[in-house]
């Protein structure tokens, strides 16, 4: 019983910590990619807006 109970905790703790390390994955890459995004839209409007 013991044995089984601390496979679970660290299955538990293991499935916690891959959430927290993809969900800051994910929110550095979508900061990265909204900039990127937002550099590319003002890219292609500000030869629109100079002519």
């Amino acid at each position: 019983m013991k044995r089984s109970g601390i496979f679970i905790k660290v299955f538990f703790y293991t499935i916690i910590f891959s959430a927290f390390l993809v969900g800051s994955t994910a929110v550095l890459f979508s900061s990265q990619i909204m900039s990127y995004y937002s550099g590319a839209q003002l890219q292609k409007s500000a030869p629109l807006t100079s002519n």
